[in-house]
């Protein structure tokens, strides 16, 4: 017999083996090396860092700057195209072309005219002074602000993508964009401006604007074009920045207002317009407070907690008007310096005692590999409720055989299980983790019961185990239709079956699929009867009866013994009209509700207006014939074209024409118990006239 040894025992041996002397000595050996050679090259460094913020800054702002100055071209020329939706198409393209543009706009001299398109930020919830909320699936906003209808109003139009709009609104507004602090400093200048950090409305965030100057040839002012960046994007890109996991990287404007820090992205802006010296990162307020002190850009400091931070502050000008400064703070911890010679030692050591590991982990994990390996996977398919094939496997290591029996043991009881719910339920308590217990809710559900023909005078003559071997093939090709599409088995009641759709699973088209499943069920029928011709109890003649409504779906029962079922009035009308089969002498019925959720799907010939027993209101009932396709049966489109024709007549009270149509249905068709009903009816109803308030209900007080 193999010799074999616990698990936890091999891999505690390995680990102390291989991992400890290796972070000793690698560990160790950069400690004492970087600590020597970090601060040799942090100035240099850090001067450098400043130095690619700001230029990096000013490459960041450049495409924006030109593509503004090319749109105040454009507004030069056709400055009456940009006051209509159309024209805000080269606003759109360009806002999606840069995903740091929060909005493109134009402001007009001439009436304080304002067209914006404002891109939907990460999280945001409205929009605007007035907190206009975003429609479900905008991802874009059009702003018209100006007088078109006679009075001055502020109007937006949602988009989800150019063309697909997705809601409006229109109300009255006193904004004017002539009198907002970007428009006159643009309006001075004939560079871009920056203007200071100011309240986005459209944006509910501070942020700035781009803008720039638009005037006719004779230097006449037309208005002002721009674009509005929101400091939460500039916070994004101070982030990537920063140098080290504790580095921080700020933007101060020329008030000495932090504009953006790192570390503050997305809808977290609530100290972006703070005095930097006040940050609610100590770091940066530090920093700012001590450079303000020694009158230096460049130097380091000690927080309270005795941590170096090598400070440096850059002066830049973005452009033309605005006056910035870059600060770059990093812990002295983030330089280490590129020392080849003591670096290739580092790497020699630790690839030495990497290897040494691997060997031994190696050693141990081919032993392990394969055996977890079949678990895990075998883990995952019991995860999926896959309990087809059995699982067998055997492992010199105690744990490992003793999880391999566990697997096993618990997929043949799962197995077992089962067989006697629905597999979707199981599917559902083993993926909760959690216990079943007693309760339900209510929910759309629609509901079959079926009914074998004869079957008690058929089987009363036959040995239980005759019924029971043909009744058994009969229930499997049934079990299969039904669970083909999507549905499960309920109940068996004797010969009858109680199947459900849109439970435990939810199904958006459980209407659908149960008319697929009472089709599929008929043909299943056909086929066993086919196979059997001569057995004792088939062939069978089964008869259907499907209904939707709303019902209580859930556990039901004691503490210990629970069913999965539904309960409700929608119940016991799919089992009334299937009964009613036996009245019309059809096989396949409808109740209006599953019409309705599958008309266009399905071919359906109206039945009767029903009071069926139990019921105080009448209730339409239609007999499922096909699905809807091109290959339907012309021959039974023809049959459901006369039928609905007899039908016609039958509901405007003209009887004898009634009477008629329906004889000559038979005569074209073949005689069937439904039309004889209705030929019984109108010849009744020649002579005797129903009154003038029928309304065709025919009222059942048996089940």
């Amino acid at each position: 017999m193999h010799n074999k040894f616990k698990l936890h025992v091999g891999i505690a041996l390995a680990f102390v083996l291989a991992t400890i002397p290796l972070f000793t000595v690698v560990i160790g050996y950069l400690y004492i090396n970087n600590t020597r050679l970090a601060l040799e090259t942090a100035s240099q460094s850090m001067e450098q860092a400043s130095i690619d913020v700001a230029e990096s800054f000013n490459t960041l702002l450049a495409p924006v700057s030109r593509i503004v100055d090319a749109s105040a071209v454009v507004a030069k020329l056709d400055h009456s195209g940009l006051r209509r939706v159309d024209g805000l198409r080269l606003f759109y393209d360009q806002i999606e072309k840069l995903p740091y543009m929060f909005s493109f706009f134009i402001g007009f001299e001439s009436d304080g005219g304002f067209y914006q398109v404002v891109r939907r930020a990460k999280e945001q919830k409205s929009i605007g002074a007035d907190e206009i909320p975003w429609p479900e699936g905008s991802h874009y906003a059009l702003r018209l602000l100006d007088a078109s209808s006679g009075r001055r109003a502020n109007s937006y139009i949602f988009l989800a993508g150019w063309g697909d709009i997705t809601g409006l609104d229109r109300r009255h507004m006193a904004y004017d964009p002539r009198q907002r602090s970007w428009y006159k400093s643009a309006a001075k200048s004939d560079d871009v401006i920056i203007s200071n950090v100011y309240f986005l409305s459209s944006a509910r965030r501070p942020g700035f604007a781009v803008s720039r100057r638009v005037s006719s040839d004779s230097g006449l002012l037309i208005g002002v074009v721009g674009v509005d960046v929101t400091l939460d994007s500039i916070g994004t890109f101070l982030d990537r920045k920063r140098i080290g996991e504790n580095g921080r990287a700020v933007l101060i404007d020329a008030e000495g207002r932090q504009i953006a820090r790192s570390g503050v992205l997305g809808d977290d802006m609530s100290e972006a317009l703070v005095a930097a010296e006040s940050s609610e990162d100590p770091v940066i307020a530090q920093a700012v407070r001590t450079r303000k002190e020694r009158g230096t850009d460049h130097f380091t400091m000690a927080d309270r907690e005795g941590r170096r931070f090598m400070v440096s502050f850059r002066p830049f000008n973005p452009t033309s008007g605005a006056y910035w400064q870059v600060g770059i703070i990093a812990e002295e911890d983030n330089f280490t310096g590129p020392i080849r010679e003591t670096t290739l030692r580092i790497v020699a050591v630790g690839l030495l005692m990497l290897a040494l590991a691997l060997i031994a982990i190696f050693l141990l994990a081919r032993r392990l590999t394969i055996s977890l390996r079949r678990i895990s996977d075998e883990a995952a398919r019991i995860r999926d409720f896959d309990l087809s094939s059995k699982f067998v496997m055997s492992s010199r290591i105690d744990e490992v055989q003793n999880l391999g029996d566990t697997i096993a043991n618990m997929k043949t009881s799962l197995r077992n299980f089962s067989v006697y719910v629905p597999k979707d339920l199981v599917r559902s308590i083993v993926a909760s983790g959690q216990e079943a217990t007693i309760g339900g809710e209510r929910r759309p559900l629609t509901i079959m019961f079926s009914d074998i023909e004869d079957f008690t005078k058929r089987s009363e003559a036959l040995l239980p185990e005759d019924v029971l071997g043909e009744l058994s093939l009969y229930f499997q090709a049934m079990s299969d239709a039904i669970q083909c599409h999507h549905g499960i088995i309920d109940k068996f009641i004797g010969d009858s079956v109680m199947a459900i759709w849109n439970a435990p699973r939810e199904d958006a088209h459980h209407a659908v699929n149960a008319c697929r499943a009472i089709l599929a069920c008929q043909n299943a029928c056909e086929r066993l009867n086919a196979e059997h011709q001569n057995g004792k109890l088939l062939p069978l003649v089964t008869r259907f009866g499907l209904h939707g409504g709303e019902v209580m779906v859930g556990n039901s029962g004691a503490a210990e013994r629970m069913q999965y079922t539904v309960l409700g009035a929608a119940v016991n009308l799919a089992s009334r009209i299937e009964s009613l089969n036996k009245v019309y002498g059809t096989k396949l019925l409808v109740s209006e509700s599953v019409v309705a959720a599958t008309r266009d799907s399905f071919l359906f010939r109206h039945v009767d207006l029903v009071s069926p027993a139990g019921t105080t209101q009448g209730i339409r009932l239609f007999e499922l014939m096909a699905e809807q396709s091109e290959r339907i049966d012309p021959i039974l489109l023809a049959r459901h074209a006369d039928w609905e024709a007899c039908q016609s007549l039958y509901f405007e009270r003209r009887w004898d024409d009634a009477a008629s149509a329906f004889k000559a249905y038979m005569a074209a068709h073949g005689d069937e118990k439904l039309a004889k009903l209705y030929v019984q009816r109108c010849e009744t109803f020649t002579v005797s006239p129903p009154p003038p308030d029928w309304s065709g209900i025919q009222s059942f007080d048996s089940k």
